[in-house]
């Protein structure tokens, strides 16, 4: 799973336990904001409308929507302001709070969609100021308003939000940070990255859902340790691949054959695995240039095959330490270097003439040598396509 994918599907989940009946019948109360009421009333209905609205809105990511949420519960905010003590509006500011977050949070989810990581960053810390904000809140609030029956089922619900959310917020920027610096080109660690995560979302762990009478606290919980867990995963995986070396993996059959001067013997395996082995030869020179440099036309070809045949002829005479020997070309030489880079060393095979040297640092390759013709080791080629699994035996 992707990071994008794992935070959206955090999101929607989040929905799913705020968007249940027990909580719609507790804070929605059936309101309707087109029916008239007294000023004072109906403000605090349309603050419980726009909490439950703003909610809707972490699901659909619609960030307009959110937007006109948080519009109309400030001005509901306001009325509220104008008509109760401060220390009564203290619960009313929380559930503020809660949509302000909301806001930010789906707004800050949108960016990072679209790639906008920097004010993605922005959203998402303004969002957790104002979790951490809210949070402190709570320390201020009268004892009286958890036993006050039109605030006992919400205060412990928004306390657990927060507590969720500031955590997915801490989780969601520590994401980020790894993605603004891969658009920077930077080295990230995305095995610390998962890590750090996991470690994050497990602090859920130590947090005391009191009075969730909606077990909300237990689902939030469970959520972020099963999301823990996957990352713990995917970094086990990561850690997994760093041991081993990845090569390409082939999507096609065909079979390279780099070579140099010796169009005898170039033509001779061709020949040999198209009509005898029924495969699919590819000879560079033969090939459409399609508008390519010659490296790119070497790259796109060599990506359709499954193996290389390197054929290493008496082409350069070199003279080193006055001793004169016969070596193949360079070009040969590079491009048995890439496929052994990127195909591994098993899908390559040098096939070398007689008294041709090869550099000391491939001594360690194996080779199919021959004397004079090429029909003198058809069998041991046979072989090796068998052994990569381009033939079967």
């Amino acid at each position: 799973m992707e990071m994008k994918d794992l935070f959206n599907s955090l999101i929607t989940k989040s929905k799913e336990m705020f968007n249940n009946q027990s909580f719609q019948q507790n804070y929605n109360q059936n309101y309707n904001p087109n029916i008239p009421q007294n000023p004072l009333s109906n403000a605090i209905q349309q603050l419980n409308w726009e909490y439950n609205q703003s909610l809707q809105t972490l699901n659909t990511q619609d960030v307009y929507l959110a937007e006109q949420s948080l519009m109309r519960a400030t001005n509901a905010m306001r009325m509220l302001e104008s008509n109760i003590p401060p220390n009564e509006a203290l619960p009313y500011h929380i559930m503020f709070k809660q949509i302000d977050v909301t806001v930010n949070f789906v707004k800050g989810i949108s960016l990072f969609t679209e790639e906008r990581f920097q004010k993605a960053l922005e959203s998402f810390e303004k969002a957790e100021e104002i979790c951490d904000k809210a949070l402190e809140a709570f320390q201020m609030l009268h004892p009286g308003f958890r036993t006050n029956p039109n605030f006992s089922y919400m205060l412990p619900v928004l306390q657990n939000y927060f507590h969720y959310f500031d955590l997915m917020l801490e989780g969601n920027k520590a994401m980020l940070m790894g993605e603004i610096d891969k658009s920077e080109n930077k080295f990230v660690d995305d095995y610390a990255t998962f890590k750090k995560i996991a470690d994050i979302f497990k602090k859920v762990n130590a947090i005391h859902f009191e009075q969730d009478y909606m077990n909300l606290g237990m689902a939030f919980m469970t959520k972020l340790n099963n999301f823990a867990k996957q990352l713990e995963i995917k970094a086990e995986r990561l850690e997994e691949k760093r041991r081993k070396i990845q090569f390409m993996q082939p999507y096609d059959k065909k079979i390279f054959i780099v070579h140099g001067h010796d169009v005898a013997i170039l033509f001779e395996l061709q020949r040999l695995l198209k009509d005898k082995f029924h495969l699919n030869p590819i000879i560079l020179n033969q090939e459409a240039d399609r508008g390519k440099t010659i490296i790119e036309k070497f790259e796109h070809y060599a990506r359709e095959c499954a193996f290389a045949f390197v054929l290493v002829t008496p082409d350069d005479a070199v003279e080193n330490n006055g001793k004169q020997y016969f070596q193949g070309r360079p070009n040969v030489l590079f491009e048995l270097g890439w496929f052994s880079g990127r195909f591994g060393r098993d899908k390559v095979r040098i096939i070398r003439q007689k008294d041709t040297a090869l550099p000391s640092d491939l001594n360690g390759l194996i080779s199919i040598d021959f004397q004079t013709a090429l029909s003198e080791v058809y069998d041991k080629i046979h072989d090796d396509l068998v052994t990569s699994g381009v033939l079967e035996d």
